[in-house]
């Protein structure tokens, strides 16, 4: 679902200088990547040159909690939900993160797995090669991948069965005849 215009510009600029300060100010976490490893740290002003995710932003400033419960966002996912909507991770990314396709749920943890959406606000234009989101559309029907053979879920701290998760996406969209779309 596209909601245009869903966050104001001025929502934008306000959550965007409260980020810039968390940057200057060490005042957020990151999840980083630029040693072959994944770290999570303090954040750095050296972070804006390397691919990473700026962790729950929202949960420090008051301007990006403003900008991601935006009332028209919130009233879509209230009538979806038929419930209040919740606001319980953020991400934000400079940088496209470079992952892999792959399907939320398996690494986001929740009780009522149908009752989670994702929300992706595009702080600025979005051109090709910009680091555009990616997504397959009509994943959302593929048949879930069990870990374990149990869990929809991803254990933590155990990667082995990831490649195979990866490629069970792979083989379902193909099976599926889903095509694979970067959103502009």
């Amino acid at each position: 679902v596209i909601i245009p215009g869903a966050v104001s510009g001025r929502r934008i600029n306000m959550a965007q200088a409260a980020i810039d300060d968390m940057y200057q100010s060490g005042k957020a976490y990151v999840e980083s990547w630029d040693t072959g490893a994944v770290r999570v740290g303090k954040v750095e002003p050296r972070h804006r040159d390397i691919p990473h995710k700026l962790i729950d932003a929202y949960a420090l400033s008051p301007a990006v909690r403003d900008m991601i419960m935006s009332e028209r966002v919130v009233r879509f996912l209230n009538l979806v939900f038929d419930s209040p909507a919740l606001a319980f991770q953020s991400l934000y990314f400079e940088w496209g993160s470079e992952q892999a396709i792959h399907q939320d749920t398996a690494y986001v943890r929740v009780n009522r797995p149908m009752e989670m959406a994702g929300v992706w606000i595009a702080m600025e234009d979005i051109a090709e090669g910009s680091g555009e989101l990616e997504y397959v559309v009509g994943s959302h029907r593929a048949p879930e991948y069990l870990f374990g053979g149990t869990s929809k879920w991803m254990p933590h701290h155990d990667m082995t069965e990831h490649p195979k998760f990866l490629t069970h996406l792979q083989t379902e969209a193909e099976r599926m005849g889903l095509r694979l779309e970067r959103f502009r």
